[in-house]
């Protein structure tokens, strides 16, 4: 007979690979129907991730801070505007 201790992993188990399988299938939904593009399909993923977080009470100061620092550190290399790029005069087609 199984206990009950194994039984509740179980079903926690479940429930957090049901959450993550929800949160793949709305983020890549959304692009295959030609709803949104990929960018906005990470919003509307973190949009839905959010409140589970929330509910679940895993979400705190630390962890949000945490989160946006590593995001920043991420796009700032793509978000940098070149400065060599940015002195060049736009040249209008000619014809």
């Amino acid at each position: 007979m199984p206990s009950t201790c194994y039984s509740g992993f179980v079903l926690t188990s479940l429930a957090v690979a049901l959450l993550l399988a929800t949160l793949t299938l709305v983020g890549l939904g959304v692009i295959l129907f030609g709803i949104t593009t990929a960018t906005e399909s990470a919003a509307v993923s973190v949009a839905s991730a959010f409140p589970r977080a929330c509910a679940a009470g895993s979400l705190n100061f630390k962890k949000t801070k945490e989160a946006v620092c590593l995001t920043a550190k991420t796009i700032a290399p793509v978000a940098r505007p070149d400065p060599v790029a940015a002195e060049l005069p736009l040249r209008r087609p000619s014809g």
